[in-house]
């Protein structure tokens, strides 16, 4: 099965959002290993969904951000001169370092660049989204409706104890209005195994969150994060017979700033790690990845518990229909 890519350039951040813990050391990837990152990828293209420059930190912020552009469009320059079918880069911001400059580079390099914004209210934004501007935001997601022509502008809106649904609802309208055509609705909170307090949140409800997607005709789950039909087949057979297996961690890999691939997304100071990219293979690290059956940090992780065959299923089906229908 393929997978998505996780690559923490750093893990520094210009917020404290409430939905994101901060770790314990925070710094930023050399320009050795992510020459390696580079060559890792190039190498095990075939088994990769989407590499998204996103983790604990704020991709923006990377102090050489146009260099790391660069590097991406040359991974993908050597695909195509090798008749290899090119990766979709992604990436995932809070909008707030957006500049001209690299919104510029963005629409040269990325596929899909995405931003975080739970509601369109100023007084509960900046309950969520503690530490940026609210105004500035605003206008930067302005400015990328303006420049970006090839990447695709997509909204990741989050259920908080600040956001119920006519807050989403109406983020959304706000938004649409002003140009944006895409959004994802995620089915809950992760609690980031159990870094993030419960009091942050809503009660993870993913079956309502699946109906509010429906009925505002917006995305649960982006596409090419959609296991193909026989892999979700593989999935529930698996979850059957293995009630612990972790479908979200199972469906991306993570790297750290240091390079370590972590065995879960989630696992916020990289204390379980599979490995090095110094040392092993993209490929090899998916295969061990897929091997193994849980860590520590599961004991404290709330996805698993909220996520029924019935909720996968149709978590699935929404990401499959989701834009071609409303609900009622």
């Amino acid at each position: 099965m393929k997978t998505s890519i996780n690559i923490e350039t750093t893990n520094v951040c210009n917020a404290r959002c409430i939905t994101c813990p901060r770790p314990e050391r925070q710094g930023y990837m050399t320009r050795d290993n992510l020459d390696v990152l580079m060559e890792r990828l190039y190498e095990s293209s075939d088994s990769i969904t989407i590499p998204i420059l996103s983790g604990f930190g704020e991709t923006i912020l990377y102090p050489d951000f146009l260099s790391l552009m660069s590097k991406v469009r040359a991974v993908n320059h050597g695909l195509y001169r090798a008749g290899k079918k090119q990766l979709p880069f992604a990436t995932v911001t809070n909008g707030q370092a957006l500049t001209p400059e690299k919104l510029s580079a963005i629409d040269e390099t990325i596929e899909r660049l995405s931003i975080s914004f739970a509601s369109a209210d100023k007084e509960k934004y900046e309950k969520i989204h503690v530490g940026l501007d609210y105004d500035r935001v605003i206008k930067n997601i302005g400015l990328a409706i303006e420049k970006l022509k090839k990447t695709r502008l997509v909204l990741h809106l989050t259920p908080t104890i600040y956001t119920d649904e006519k807050d989403i609802e109406s983020t959304v309208d706000y938004w649409r209005n002003r140009g944006v055509k895409e959004f994802v609705l995620f089915p809950m909170t992760s609690n980031r195994a159990g870094s993030l307090k419960e009091d942050c949140f809503r009660k993870p409800n993913p079956d309502a969150n699946i109906a509010l997607a429906r009925r505002l005709g917006i995305k649960h789950l982006e596409s090419v994060f959609r296991p193909g039909i026989l892999d979700f087949a593989q999935i529930l057979r698996r979850r059957l017979s293995e009630p612990s297996y972790c479908i979200p961690g199972i469906a991306s890999l993570s790297i750290d700033y240091n390079g370590n691939y972590r065995y879960c997304i989630n696992d916020l100071n990289s204390t379980h790690v599979i490995g090095n990219i110094r040392d092993l293979s993209i490929k090899d690290a998916l295969e061990r990845r897929i091997e193994m059956t849980s860590s520590p940090i599961c004991a404290g992780c709330n996805i698993n518990g909220h996520f029924s065959l019935k909720t996968l299923t149709r978590t699935w089906m929404n990401s499959l229909l989701t834009g071609k229908f409303k609900s009622g």
